[in-house]
This record gives C-alpha cells, sequence and structure tokens, in this order.
C-alpha cells in the first residue's frame, strides 16, 4: 500500500514527512515540519548527473537538454510521479547552485558529527 494512502486514511502519522516548505498533493493531510515548530527547514532528496571537470560545455548542454527531454516524456514522467517523486528539472548552472547550497547548508553537520562516506 502506498504510504500517502496510510496517511491520509489516518492509519500512519506522517511524523517526519513531508520535509518540504509545500505540502505534496498525495499528502494532503500530511502536517509539514513547519508545522510543528520547524517554519525553516527544508530538505530533499535529490538526484543529478556529472560529468568529468573538464567536458566541453557544448556537451554539457546536450546531455542535459537530451535527459530533461526524456524526463519529461509522459510516459516517463507519469512513472516518476506514480513514485511521488516531483521533478524539479534545471540547467546545468541551476545543479551547480543547488548543490553549492546543499553544500554550504549541511556541511557544518557533517563536520561537526564527523559523519563520513567509508564504513
Amino acid at each position: 500500500m502506498r504510504l500517502a494512502v496510510l496517511v491520509d486514511s489516518l492509519q500512519l502519522d506522517a511524523h517526519a514527512a513531508p520535509l518540504t516548505r509545500r505540502r505534496p498533493a498525495a499528502w494532503p493531510r500530511a502536517d509539514r515540519l513547519a508545522c510543528r515548530g520547524f517554519p525553516d527547514f527544508e530538505s530533499y532528496a535529490w538526484w543529478g548527473t556529472f560529468t568529468a571537470g573538464r567536458t566541453p560545455r557544448d556537451i554539457v548542454d546536450r546531455f542535459s537538454n537530451a535527459l530533461a527531454e526524456t524526463l519529461r516524456e509522459p510516459a516517463i514522467k507519469n512513472l516518476i510521479e506514480a513514485m511521488e517523486i516531483t521533478l524539479q528539472i534545471g540547467s546545468p548552472d541551476v545543479q551547480r547552485k543547488f548543490l553549492a547550497d546543499q553544500m554550504k547548508l549541511w556541511g557544518p553537520v557533517v563536520k561537526e558529527h564527523n559523519i563520513r562516506t567509508d564504513i
């Protein structure tokens, strides 16, 4: 059963979801953390594509445009939305800024708690 159905039917209390400022359409009854006393908290699960550092800009743009076009195809878009994922498709520059903002936001947390990627 989809998580949103359990939350909407009040069979499950969504304590930590969603973590965005806007309430997702699939979760009309779920309180956001902003409603629970954390008005500025926002966190996303996100995916991005990366290339080697010196990849020519025209190749990066061509790949980015092809990927965006593919993700906007109705069959692909519908599959993604069925998983309750909201796409925010942007240019390489938008992704670069988003990544820099995330590093600025979460970098101090990672350092303070000595979070490492090695296991």
